[in-house]
């Protein structure tokens, strides 16, 4: 592939974002591949390094601030912003209330997907917390020479401490999951607001 083809395929796969940042983003790649071909690296090599337009699209929607994608999509292309304010006027009492209750329902899945993690971190420190009341009811046991409550105790013990990695683990994988969803819904609000130009 070309310079100009890659920049092209470029600009297309981000035709939904503002104008100015796709003109700088696509500048900043063409330098790049100026500099590869100035030190005498071949354009076919130099582009290759740079990776697939898809890939890079991608990444450079993860980059955009979501606020700069919101004031794009607030501008009107002809200039003119009357049909937008008539529009937030009279509109007002269906779309505020509706635009209210997706983010509340969007707040509100984030909360109870965090909390859902931080209440397995807490299980996972409560049976580690048990395991050193387990070793000490073993200690105190076996001094006064109850054999059956220390066995017991000392079983107890390993149980919460085999249980509580397993559940530190779990924990882990959980928030790494939630992290990712977060992540997805953000992506996606950003890809909602840039509409159906954005290919990445």
């Amino acid at each position: 592939m070309k310079k100009e083809e890659y920049l092209s395929a470029l600009r297309e796969k981000l035709t939904g974002l503002p104008p100015a940042e796709i003109e700088d983003r696509v500048a900043f790649y063409e330098e790049m591949i100026e500099g590869r071909m100035a030190e005498g690296v071949p354009e076919e090599l130099a582009i290759t390094a740079l990776g697939p337009v898809d890939v890079v699209a991608k990444k450079m929607m993860g980059e955009i601030p979501l606020a700069t994608l919101m004031k794009d999509k607030v501008k009107k292309k002809d200039g003119s912003k009357t049909g937008l304010i008539l529009f937030l006027i009279l509109g007002f009492p269906i779309w505020f209330p509706l635009l209210t209750a997706f983010l509340a329902i969007l707040f509100s899945l984030n909360i109870v997907l965090w909390a859902l993690v931080i209440s397995f971190y807490a299980v996972a420190a409560a049976l580690v917390i048990s395991t050193f009341a387990g070793i000490f009811a073993t200690t105190v046991y076996a001094t006064a020479g109850n054999v059956p409550g220390a066995l017991f105790y000392g079983g107890a013990a390993l149980v919460c401490l085999g249980v509580g990695i397993l559940m530190f683990v779990l924990s882990t994988a959980l928030a790494k999951g939630a992290a990712k969803l977060t992540g997805k819904m953000w992506e996606g609000l950003k890809r909602a607001l840039v509409g159906k130009g954005a290919k990445a």
